[in-house]
C-alpha cells in the first residue's frame, strides 16, 4: 500500500468512525445535541447520527479528515 493510499484510508475511516461511535456514546453515556442539550439511551441515538452530522459540516469532517490522514501516516511510516 503507497503512503497515499495509508493517509486515504486513515482520513475515510474516521470520517466514517465517527459515527457509530457517536451512537455507541450515546447508548452507554450522554451525548450534547444541537438545539436540544444532552440526550442518553437509546432514543438518543438517531439524534446522535444527525448530530454528528451537524458537527461535521460545521467543520468537524475537514479536522477528522487532517487527523485521520495524519494517523494514516503514521500507520504507515511503522511497516
Amino acid at each position: 500500500m503507497s503512503k497515499f493510499n495509508a493517509i486515504m484510508m486513515g482520513a475515510s475511516c474516521c470520517m466514517v468512525a465517527a459515527f457509530p461511535c457517536a451512537a455507541l456514546l450515546a447508548l452507554v453515556w450522554q451525548f450534547p445535541v444541537p438545539f436540544s442539550g444532552f440526550e442518553h439511551g437509546s432514543a438518543a441515538v438517531p439524534h446522535a447520527m444527525y448530530a454528528v452530522f451537524f458537527y461535521g459540516i460545521m467543520g468537524g469532517f475537514p479536522l477528522l479528515g487532517v487527523l485521520g490522514g495524519i494517523g494514516g501516516a503514521m500507520a504507515h511510516s511503522l511497516r
